[in-house]
């Protein structure tokens, strides 16, 4: 019995691979994370093929079930993954989507149990020694099939445009006119002016999530005169009556990209443009998180620490710190803030080398979390965050403070705590609106891919 669950094993080895295999023939990857690396799928493809030829021969049996069960145990690991971050398809099957769930439960949990009860017996990890000529001939035969797959696989990559299928590198079309501006429904209308541009599916969940930061903010930000208009532009196939997450079409713009053909980007992509020109295309708002600190400052901060001596506790306070980019790169700029009663805005987010902008750091201690206990001696701080393609630097601007609250207000301020968002509305926007304004006041770069579907 064991030799039998072996055999099945490698004939379903064997399968997956090719299915794999002329996937990668036929339709392009798009390499946004190790799983839809090309070289990655196409290692994964030989691996399958060496273990299936190999449970095929019959050959040393124990390690063959060894190998088999790492192999099936290093699958099942990865299936759970993807089955718990939401993936539609396994990939185990090139073209066929399975749901990771189904593959999880009907095949790799099986595999692994059969293989843990028909465990080969009595035999040695290495033995028996086949005869010379037939493991000379199954082996030669063997690598004749890996050599010749990889050789095929590594020099037939499909093309990245045809009459059926094109593949979309946003972060390759800064600086140049839109391509796909043509196959998008509206435009004609996203020709002219400021958009910022959402390219989304409806059965992504990534995309909704992104979404709903935007629609949150597209009031807000339709009342700045010139700030950008918000698009969300569809990717077929389109989503029905009931899978449309759109909660409403008056704030924004909603279009669609023809389905003339297939479409294969990772999304949600956001892509900002001027007059029908890509001026900035990314697909995560923290993406200088993924950076490497410098060592060194890349701006210079004038002052690092503001002290306001004594104020009142309803005091309202703007403070402006100088920022110059001492760096031999263009720098972008980030401001948090430690609490609600300190807001930091940006005069702009991206400086050329030797340019500065300001900081202005708006300070309201009756805004202040728990502000029932704002007296005395406060401390807060604004961390400004420098980064260019390769390194980040954190700045730390530090306000102190000695706040009193008069009696009058100190017996109100027990029985209420201020909202901090309702109170700071009337002078500073929110951060969402900051950051989708930020997007628009970086100038255009010179031209230097999990949700990927299809």
């Amino acid at each position: 019995m064991s030799n039998k669950v072996l055999k099945l094993l490698g004939v379903l080895l064997l399968t997956t691979a090719m299915l794999k295999g002329w996937q990668l023939l036929v339709e392009p990857a798009i390499s946004s994370s190790i799983w839809s690396y090309r070289p990655f799928q196409i290692l994964a493809v030989e691996l399958e093929l060496a273990i299936g030829i190999w449970l095929l021969s019959g050959f040393f049996k124990k390690a063959a079930w060894l190998i088999t069960l790492l192999c099936f145990s290093f699958f099942s690991l990865v299936t759970t993954y993807k089955a718990i971050t939401g993936a539609e398809s396994c990939g185990c099957f090139g073209f066929v989507s399975v749901n990771p769930w189904v593959t999880l439960f009907a095949i790799d949990l099986p595999a692994l149990a059969a293989l843990v009860i028909f465990k080969p017996k009595g035999e040695k990890f290495l033995a028996p020694l086949p005869s010379f000529f037939r493991f000379a001939g199954i082996a030669s035969f063997g690598v004749l099939i890996l050599v010749t797959t990889l050789a095929v696989l590594a020099f037939n990559e499909p093309a990245k445009i045809t009459s059926s299928y094109e593949v979309l590198g946003p972060e390759m079309w800064i600086g140049q006119p839109l391509p796909v501006l043509k196959d998008i429904d509206i435009g004609e209308k996203l020709a002219k002016g400021k958009w910022l541009l959402i390219f989304y599916r409806h059965d992504c969940q990534a995309c909704k999530e992104e979404i709903q930061k935007y629609e949150q903010s597209a009031s807000e930000l339709a009342r700045i005169p010139t700030g950008p208009h918000v698009a969300f532009v569809e990717i077929s196939p389109y989503a029905g009556p009931s899978e449309n997450f759109l909660s409403s079409k008056t704030l924004y713009t909603v279009g669609k990209l023809s389905d003339t053909k297939d479409w294969f980007i990772q999304t949600p992509q956001i892509v900002t443009i001027e007059d029908g020109r890509v001026i900035k295309a990314s697909r995560s708002q923290n993406a200088e998180n993924s950076l490497p600190d410098s060592k060194t400052p890349l701006v210079t901060v004038t002052p690092t620490e503001i002290n306001l001596g004594k104020i009142s506790f309803d005091s309202r306070i703007e403070e402006k710190v100088l920022i110059e980019n001492i760096s031999e790169k263009p720098v972008f700029l980030g401001a948090k803030s430690g609490c609600g009663c300190t807001k930091a805005i940006l005069g702009s987010n991206w400086l050329l080398p030797q340019q500065n902008t300001e900081l202005r750091i708006f300070f309201k201690p009756s805004d202040r979390k728990m502000a029932k206990k704002v007296q005395g001696q406060i401390t807060e701080q604004v961390a400004l965050i420098s980064s260019n393609k390769s390194q980040k630097y954190t700045t730390i601007v530090t306000i102190r403070a000695e706040v009193t609250i008069p009696s009058s207000e100190a017996k109100n301020n027990k029985e209420k705590t201020p909202n901090s968002e309702l109170a700071y509305m009337d002078f500073a926007p929110s951060r969402p609106i900051r950051f989708l304004t930020s997007i628009w006041n970086r100038p255009p770069m010179k031209k230097g891919g999990m949700n990927v579907h299809k």
